[in-house]
C-alpha cells in the first residue's frame, strides 16, 4: 500500500529532523553555557543577568535585561512545566483528555507548588545545583 510506505517514510524523516534539531539545540546550550562560564568564572548566582545587574547596579541597560529575562521566565513557566504535567497525568492514570476544570486546577496547583518552593528556599540555586 502506497499510503503506508509514505507514512513510514514521513515518520523516519520526522525522526531524523527531530534528532538534528535536538542536537542543534543541545550544541547551542553547551556553547552559550561554556562561553558564559569562560567570560564570568566567578558567578555566585544562578542567573547571569542578575549577577551582572548586581555587579553594576547603576547600569539601567543591565537592569532592563534582567527584568526582561525574568518576565520571559514568568511567561513561559507553564510551557516549561508541560513535560512534567504529561508525566503526572500519565502516572495518575488519566486515559482521556481531562475536563477543563481539572486541567486548570492541576496546572494551578503545580504552579503554586513551584512558587511555594521558590519562596521557601532562600538560596534556590543551591537546590538546583
Amino acid at each position: 500500500d502506497g499510503g503506508a510506505v509514505g507514512s513510514a517514510r514521513s515518520a523516519a524523516r520526522f525522526e531524523r529532523i527531530l534528532l538534528c534539531a535536538m542536537c542543534a539545540i543541545a550544541l547551542t546550550f553547551v556553547s552559550v553555557g561554556s562561553s558564559v562560564a569562560l567570560a564570568f568564572p566567578r558567578i555566585d548566582s544562578g542567573s547571569v543577568t542578575a549577577f551582572l545587574a548586581a555587579r553594576a547596579p547603576d547600569d539601567r541597560w543591565l537592569g532592563a535585561v534582567n527584568a526582561f529575562v525574568s518576565l520571559a521566565c514568568l511567561l513561559t513557566f507553564p510551557l516549561q512545566m508541560q513535560p512534567a504535567l504529561l508525566v503526572l497525568d500519565r502516572l495518575a492514570g488519566v486515559g482521556r483528555r481531562p475536563s477543563a476544570l481539572r486541567f486548570v486546577c492541576t496546572r494551578t496547583a503545580l504552579t503554586a507548588s513551584c512558587a511555594a518552593v521558590v519562596l521557601a528556599v532562600p538560596a534556590l540555586e543551591l537546590l538546583i545545583a
